[in-house]
């Protein structure tokens, strides 16, 4: 699987910034009505969240995602690992309680 596939596949899905990327990672603003929808995008490809918000990351959680700035309380993490690849994603709602960054990196 690759991150465009995932990207590609919430076409439908409005984008307010593409703060750009490669193959190994795509960073996404979008506005927080959406979330559901983005949810069930990665659910489908990554598995359902492992850290939901409002839950402390593990130690093993912020260890993945330190390179890509972490993952705190109030944020959403999925992550996908099968012997050919390795994924994650973030969700980073935003103060204003309008939008999200969505952040995607392939590990592997």
């Amino acid at each position: 699987m690759t991150l465009e596939e995932i990207v590609k596949s919430a076409a439908d899905i409005e984008v307010v910034e593409d703060r750009g990327g490669d193959a190994q990672y795509v960073e996404l603003v979008f506005n927080t009505k959406d979330t559901g929808r983005w949810d069930a995008v990665l659910s489908r490809f990554l598995g359902p969240a492992v850290k939901k918000p409002g839950n402390k990351p593990s130690d093993p959680h912020s260890a993945l995602t330190r390179p890509f700035g972490g993952v705190y309380k109030d944020q959403t993490l999925y992550h996908h690992k099968s012997a050919t690849d390795e994924i994650i994603a973030m969700f980073w709602p935003w103060q204003n309680g309008q939008q999200v960054t969505l952040k995607l990196a392939k590990l592997t």
